[in-house]
């Protein structure tokens, strides 16, 4: 890690206070130093995420406030035992495959123990602006972010199902992965609010007599039903062009996510 202003030592180690970060969207190499950094994000042009694959050893402190929102999942695990520090609230983990920690934006102050080295931790910061309603839809509540607090060591399938995309996105890049992590970006905030935000947080209720909007929400349904779009054109002989688009999207759809899944087999094999 690189060299920086000393700290108070919580754990009984040496450690260094990392520098300040960059803006959203351009992480500092500094951040958790040069050293243990696999693979990242920074050339690919992802607007929404950004994401660095490292290892770890030691310890890490920082002293100044985090701007994104920070998602770390151990992609390879390690039994290292992982204990943090942030703002006051103390967390200890056994660091296994699959084992995720978030730490909200905004954190003033942060240190992170490993009892053992950690060969791969898949580091994602998500900008503060995608948990807005603008960006996650109206039945979604702005201040959702605001009840989401620091977590670790906790399981969640779907998570770290979508870490490992982008993990596989990093190591071997795509022509599809920029759209891949813009899409996973808002995947990943939504399922936050969904499984991690407090009781009744996120999704705001329709007041008494609005009920829902079954137009759009008919609309909605029409355009993602394939029994639809069968209908009303190829059952009569005729190929529209947005059905057609329609059809190649779902295609390219199902077998992205079925060579993903066969990717995700075979590193775990």
């Amino acid at each position: 890690m690189s060299k920086g202003d000393a700290g108070v030592n919580l754990f009984g180690r040496n450690q260094e206070l990392t520098s300040r970060p960059s803006p959203s969207g351009e992480r500092s190499p500094n951040k958790y130093g040069l050293a243990g950094l696999l693979a990242s994000s920074a050339a690919r042009g992802w607007s929404n995420l950004t994401a660095e694959l490292r290892s770890h050893r030691g310890t890490v402190a920082w002293n100044n406030p985090q701007p994104d929102a920070e998602i770390c999942v151990d992609v390879r695990g390690s039994r290292s035992v992982v204990t943090r520090r942030l703002d006051g609230a103390i967390d200890s983990t056994i660091s296994e495959r699959g084992t995720i920690w978030f730490r909200p934006a905004g954190v003033q102050q942060g240190l992170i123990d490993m009892s053992e080295p950690v060969p791969a931790i898949l580091h994602l910061y998500l900008p503060t602006g995608l948990f807005l309603s603008h960006d996650l839809g109206e039945g979604f509540d702005a201040t959702a972010i605001d009840s989401l607090r620091h977590k670790g060591g906790f399981r969640d399938p779907l998570l770290a199902e979508m870490a490992f995309a982008i993990m596989l996105e990093l190591e071997h890049e795509t022509s599809a992965g920029r759209l891949l992590a813009e899409t996973l970006a808002l995947s990943l905030v939504a399922r936050l609010i969904q499984n991690h935000a407090a009781p009744r947080s996120g999704l705001v209720m329709p007041a008494a007599g609005e009920g829902l909007d079954r137009r759009r929400l008919a609309r909605v349904l029409d355009y993602m039903s394939v029994i639809s779009h069968y209908e009303n054109s190829f059952a009569k002989g005729v190929l529209d062009l947005k059905d057609a688009v329609y059809y190649v999207a779902l295609i390219f759809v199902g077998l992205f996510f079925t060579a993903r899944s066969m990717e995700s087999l075979r590193w775990r094999s």
